[in-house]
C-alpha cells in the first residue's frame, strides 16, 4: 500500500469517475462525501485553504481516499496547520473512504495516515462524525496507539433526527400523533377551501431549475427576513447553484414546492443518494404562517419517498423541536482531534493543561 497527496485541481478533478465508484462500495456513505461535493465546495471555499486529499492505493487501485485541506490556524499565539475534513461548516456530515469490511487494508491506510501525520507534526481535526460508527472507532484507536494524541467531543448543535421509512405511508400517517396528524389534514383542508388546490412539484430539468432556484433564494430571503435571520450570502447561493445543476445531471438533487394556481407557497432544498433523503433547506411563505406549510410540505414529501421505495429522510443538523414530533430517532456527531505527542502544539497544550491556563474541553478552539 502507498500513499500519495493530491494538492491541486487538475489531479482533484481526475479522479472524479474512481472516487464515486470506491464510496459506492463503503457502507457508511453520505451525500457529503461524494466528489462532487468536495470539489464544487472546494472551488467556492478555497481562500486560506490547500488541498491535501490523501490517496490510498496498491497494485489493484485506490483503496482509500482521506479528503482533507490544510488550513492554518492561531491558538494561544502560536501559528499551525492542522488538517481538516473538507466541507466543513457546509456538510451535515464528515468522513472517510475506506473499506469497512477489510481489516488489512484499513490498518495499512491508518498506519500510513498516522506516519503522515507524526513526519509532517500535523494536527488533525474532523467534524461532524457519526458517533458509534465502527470505522471511526477503528481510526480513534489506531491513532491512539501510534503515539498520537486522540481527543474527541460531541458537537453542539450537531444532533441529527432522522426517519426510517418503514413499511408503508399509510402505517407510518396512522402512527404518527393524532392530535398532530388530524391539525396538519385539517389545516390542509382550509388552505384549499381559502386558495385553491395544493400541487406538489419538483424541479426536474436545467431550463426549470434556472427559475425554480430563483424562486427558492426568494423564498429564503422572504423566510429569513420574517424571522430575523441573517440572509443567504452571495457565495453559499452561488455554491448551491452550483450543487443543484451538478445534483440534478447525476439524479441526485430533489428541490420541491408546494404550489397554488398563482403562488408558490413552500419550497424545500435537498438531496437524494443511497436512498436516503437528505433534507437541506426550507422555507416557506410567511404570510400563510397560520396553515403550517411546513408540516403540510412534509406530508406530501414523506407520501413521496415512501412510495419512491426510500429507507429514511435525514433532518440533518439541528434539535429543532418540530422534527421531534416526526420520529424520536437521531445520530450524534462528533469531532475528533489528534495531534503527535511529540509535536509543539502537543508540548504547548499540555503545558498549558498542567498550568490550568485551558481545560481539555478548551481544545474545542483548535
Amino acid at each position: 500500500m502507498e500513499m500519495r497527496e493530491i494538492n491541486n485541481l487538475d489531479d482533484f478533478e481526475l479522479i472524479k469517475d474512481k472516487w464515486n465508484s470506491l464510496l459506492e462500495t463503503i457502507q457508511n456513505k453520505n451525500i457529503f462525501l461524494t466528489w462532487d461535493w468536495n470539489f464544487i465546495w472546494f472551488k467556492h471555499y478555497s481562500e486560506n485553504r490547500n488541498l491535501s486529499i490523501l490517496i490510498f492505493e496498491n497494485d489493484k487501485g485506490i483503496q482509500g481516499i482521506i479528503p482533507m485541506v490544510r488550513k492554518k490556524l492561531r491558538f494561544h499565539r502560536i501559528n499551525y496547520t492542522i488538517l481538516e475534513n473538507m466541507g466543513i461548516p457546509n456538510s451535515d456530515y464528515g468522513g472517510i473512504i475506506v473499506p469497512d469490511n477489510c481489516k488489512e487494508i484499513t490498518d495499512q491506510i491508518f498506519n500510513l495516515f498516522a506516519n503522515f501525520i507524526k513526519e509532517n507534526k500535523l494536527a488533525f481535526r474532523m467534524d461532524e462524525v457519526p458517533e458509534n460508527i465502527k470505522i471511526y472507532k477503528e481510526l480513534k484507536s489506531s491513532l491512539a496507539a501510534d503515539d498520537i494524541h486522540v481527543f474527541v467531543k460531541r458537537q453542539p448543535l450537531s444532533y441529527c433526527p432522522y426517519i426510517s421509512l418503514d413499511g408503508s405511508w399509510e402505517t407510518y400517517r396512522s402512527n404518527l400523533d393524532k392530535k398532530f396528524r388530524k391539525d396538519i389534514e385539517r389545516n390542509s383542508r382550509r388552505f384549499e377551501r381559502d386558495f385553491g388546490p395544493i400541487h406538489f412539484r419538483k424541479s426536474s430539468s436545467i431550463e426549470e431549475l434556472e427559475n425554480d432556484f430563483d424562486i427558492f433564494i426568494n423564498l429564503q430571503i422572504i423566510k429569513r427576513s420574517h424571522k430575523g435571520f441573517e440572509q443567504i450570502k452571495s457565495d453559499e447561493k452561488s455554491f448551491l447553484y452550483d450543487i443543484a445543476k451538478s445534483f440534478l445531471a447525476n439524479d441526485w438533487l430533489n428541490l420541491s414546492f408546494l404550489e397554488t394556481k398563482d403562488d408558490t407557497i413552500a419550497c424545500g432544498l435537498a438531496f437524494e443518494y443511497n436512498n436516503i433523503y437528505y433534507y437541506y433547506l426550507n422555507a416557506f411563505d410567511p404570510k400563510y404562517s397560520s396553515y403550517s406549510l411546513g408540516k403540510i410540505h412534509y406530508f406530501y414529501i414523506l407520501k413521496d419517498l415512501f412510495n419512491r421505495g426510500f429507507k429514511e429522510l435525514d433532518f440533518m443538523r439541528g434539535d429543532e423541536t418540530y422534527k421531534s414530533v416526526w420520529s424520536s430517532s437521531r445520530r450524534i456527531n462528533e469531532r475528533i482531534i489528534a495531534y503527535p505527542n511529540d509535536s509543539c502544539l502537543s508540548k504547548l497544550i499540555n503545558l498549558l493543561v498542567r498550568s490550568r491556563y485551558i481545560l481539555w474541553h478548551d481544545l474545542e478552539m483548535i
